[in-house]
Protein backbone atom coordinates (compact mmCIF):
# COMPACT_ATOMS: atom_id res chain seq x y z
CA UNK A 1 0.00 0.00 0.00
CA UNK A 2 1.07 3.54 -0.71
CA UNK A 3 0.37 5.68 2.38
CA UNK A 4 0.85 8.99 0.55
CA UNK A 5 -0.54 9.79 -2.88
CA UNK A 6 0.22 13.10 -4.57
CA UNK A 7 -1.49 14.45 -7.65
CA UNK A 8 -0.66 17.43 -9.86
CA UNK A 9 -2.22 18.16 -13.24
CA UNK A 10 -2.94 20.97 -15.62
CA UNK A 11 -6.52 22.05 -16.18
CA UNK A 12 -8.06 22.41 -19.61
CA UNK A 13 -11.24 23.84 -21.05
CA UNK A 14 -13.70 22.83 -23.73
CA UNK A 15 -15.76 24.79 -26.23
CA UNK A 16 -19.40 24.21 -27.02
CA UNK A 17 -20.44 23.33 -30.57
CA UNK A 18 -23.86 24.96 -30.21
CA UNK A 19 -25.84 21.71 -30.50
CA UNK A 20 -28.51 20.98 -27.91
CA UNK A 21 -28.50 17.42 -26.57
CA UNK A 22 -29.08 15.83 -23.21
CA UNK A 23 -26.12 14.74 -21.12
CA UNK A 24 -27.12 11.11 -21.62
CA UNK A 25 -27.16 11.56 -25.41
CA UNK A 26 -23.77 13.25 -25.31
CA UNK A 27 -22.31 10.46 -23.20
CA UNK A 28 -23.74 7.78 -25.50
CA UNK A 29 -22.28 9.56 -28.53
CA UNK A 30 -18.89 9.83 -26.84
CA UNK A 31 -18.82 6.15 -25.89
CA UNK A 32 -19.83 5.11 -29.43
CA UNK A 33 -17.29 7.47 -31.00
CA UNK A 34 -14.60 6.09 -28.69
CA UNK A 35 -15.47 2.51 -29.66
CA UNK A 36 -15.46 3.42 -33.36
CA UNK A 37 -12.09 5.14 -32.95
CA UNK A 38 -10.65 2.02 -31.33
CA UNK A 39 -11.97 -0.18 -34.16
CA UNK A 40 -10.58 2.26 -36.74
CA UNK A 41 -7.16 2.27 -35.05
CA UNK A 42 -6.98 -1.51 -35.07
CA UNK A 43 -8.05 -1.62 -38.73
CA UNK A 44 -5.44 1.00 -39.65
CA UNK A 45 -2.77 -0.91 -37.78
CA UNK A 46 -3.65 -4.11 -39.64
CA UNK A 47 -3.84 -2.28 -42.98
CA UNK A 48 -0.39 -0.75 -42.55
CA UNK A 49 1.04 -3.98 -41.25
CA UNK A 50 2.38 -2.25 -38.17
CA UNK A 51 3.09 -4.29 -35.12
CA UNK A 52 2.79 -2.57 -31.79
CA UNK A 53 3.58 -4.02 -28.39
CA UNK A 54 0.65 -4.45 -26.02
CA UNK A 55 1.97 -1.51 -24.02
CA UNK A 56 2.11 0.73 -27.12
CA UNK A 57 -1.38 -0.33 -28.20
CA UNK A 58 -2.84 0.42 -24.76
CA UNK A 59 -1.20 3.85 -24.49
CA UNK A 60 -2.32 4.73 -28.05
CA UNK A 61 -5.85 3.71 -27.08
CA UNK A 62 -5.68 5.92 -23.99
CA UNK A 63 -4.45 8.92 -26.00
CA UNK A 64 -7.27 8.47 -28.49
CA UNK A 65 -9.98 8.29 -25.81
CA UNK A 66 -11.01 11.97 -25.87
CA UNK A 67 -9.46 12.99 -29.17
CA UNK A 68 -12.79 13.61 -30.91
CA UNK A 69 -14.95 14.76 -28.02
CA UNK A 70 -14.76 17.82 -25.79
CA UNK A 71 -13.17 17.60 -22.38
CA UNK A 72 -15.73 16.96 -19.66
CA UNK A 73 -15.37 19.53 -16.92
CA UNK A 74 -16.28 18.51 -13.40
CA UNK A 75 -15.70 15.41 -11.31
CA UNK A 76 -18.60 13.18 -12.38
CA UNK A 77 -16.60 10.84 -14.64
CA UNK A 78 -13.66 10.42 -12.26
CA UNK A 79 -16.03 9.81 -9.34
CA UNK A 80 -17.83 7.14 -11.39
CA UNK A 81 -14.49 5.54 -12.30
CA UNK A 82 -13.33 5.65 -8.68
CA UNK A 83 -16.47 3.76 -7.60
CA UNK A 84 -16.18 1.32 -10.53
CA UNK A 85 -12.62 0.46 -9.45
CA UNK A 86 -13.72 -0.24 -5.87
CA UNK A 87 -13.02 3.19 -4.33
CA UNK A 88 -9.29 2.61 -3.73
CA UNK A 89 -8.63 6.18 -2.55
CA UNK A 90 -11.12 5.79 0.30
CA UNK A 91 -8.64 3.59 2.17
CA UNK A 92 -8.15 5.21 5.60
CA UNK A 93 -4.46 4.19 5.52
CA UNK A 94 -3.73 6.50 2.58
CA UNK A 95 -3.12 10.22 2.98
CA UNK A 96 -3.77 12.18 -0.22
CA UNK A 97 -2.13 15.50 -0.98
CA UNK A 98 -3.65 17.30 -3.98
CA UNK A 99 -1.51 20.17 -5.24
CA UNK A 100 -3.49 22.76 -7.19
CA UNK A 101 -2.79 26.18 -8.67
CA UNK A 102 -1.57 27.89 -11.80
CA UNK A 103 2.17 27.26 -11.79
CA UNK A 104 4.63 24.96 -10.06
CA UNK A 105 2.38 22.00 -9.23
CA UNK A 106 4.80 19.43 -10.63
CA UNK A 107 7.81 20.90 -8.86
CA UNK A 108 5.98 21.22 -5.55
CA UNK A 109 4.60 17.68 -5.82
CA UNK A 110 8.04 16.25 -6.60
CA UNK A 111 9.59 18.06 -3.62
CA UNK A 112 6.84 16.90 -1.26
CA UNK A 113 7.08 13.34 -2.57
CA UNK A 114 10.87 13.23 -2.20
CA UNK A 115 10.70 14.72 1.31
CA UNK A 116 8.16 12.09 2.41
CA UNK A 117 10.18 9.34 0.76
CA UNK A 118 13.38 10.46 2.52
CA UNK A 119 11.43 10.44 5.80
CA UNK A 120 10.80 6.72 5.24
CA UNK A 121 7.30 6.77 3.77
CA UNK A 122 6.13 4.91 0.69
CA UNK A 123 4.92 7.62 -1.70
CA UNK A 124 2.87 7.44 -4.89
CA UNK A 125 3.06 10.40 -7.26
CA UNK A 126 0.95 11.34 -10.29
CA UNK A 127 1.94 14.30 -12.45
CA UNK A 128 0.68 15.44 -15.82
CA UNK A 129 1.78 16.04 -18.48
CA UNK A 130 4.79 13.79 -18.94
CA UNK A 131 8.04 14.81 -20.63
CA UNK A 132 9.15 11.73 -22.59
CA UNK A 133 7.18 8.65 -21.49
CA UNK A 134 3.60 8.12 -20.37
CA UNK A 135 4.96 6.03 -17.48
CA UNK A 136 6.60 9.14 -15.94
CA UNK A 137 3.15 10.25 -14.79
CA UNK A 138 2.91 7.52 -12.14
CA UNK A 139 5.69 6.82 -9.69
CA UNK A 140 6.16 5.00 -6.40
CA UNK A 141 9.18 6.13 -4.40
CA UNK A 142 10.70 7.88 -7.43
CA UNK A 143 10.40 4.75 -9.62
CA UNK A 144 8.27 5.23 -12.73
CA UNK A 145 5.57 2.72 -13.51
CA UNK A 146 6.81 -0.25 -15.54
CA UNK A 147 5.41 -1.18 -18.94
CA UNK A 148 4.28 -4.45 -17.36
CA UNK A 149 2.25 -2.55 -14.75
CA UNK A 150 0.62 -0.46 -17.49
CA UNK A 151 -0.25 -3.64 -19.42
CA UNK A 152 -1.65 -5.20 -16.27
CA UNK A 153 -3.66 -2.24 -14.95
CA UNK A 154 -4.82 -0.13 -17.91
CA UNK A 155 -7.16 -2.82 -19.35
CA UNK A 156 -8.94 -2.88 -15.97
CA UNK A 157 -9.58 0.86 -16.31
CA UNK A 158 -10.84 0.46 -19.89
CA UNK A 159 -13.13 -2.40 -18.85
CA UNK A 160 -14.52 -0.42 -15.90
CA UNK A 161 -15.24 2.52 -18.22
CA UNK A 162 -16.97 0.32 -20.78
CA UNK A 163 -18.98 -1.63 -18.18
CA UNK A 164 -20.19 1.54 -16.45
CA UNK A 165 -20.65 3.78 -19.50
CA UNK A 166 -17.91 6.18 -18.46
CA UNK A 167 -16.70 8.21 -21.46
Amino acid sequence: RVPFALHASYSSSASMDGKFTTKEEEEEKEVELWRKTQRDLLALEEERGQEYTTYERLVRRLYMTNLFSPVKMGLRNIEMLHRALGSPMDDPNITIIHVAGTNGKGSVSLKIAKSLELAGHKVGLFVSPHVASFRERMQVNSQIMSEEDVVSLLPKVFTACEDHGIP
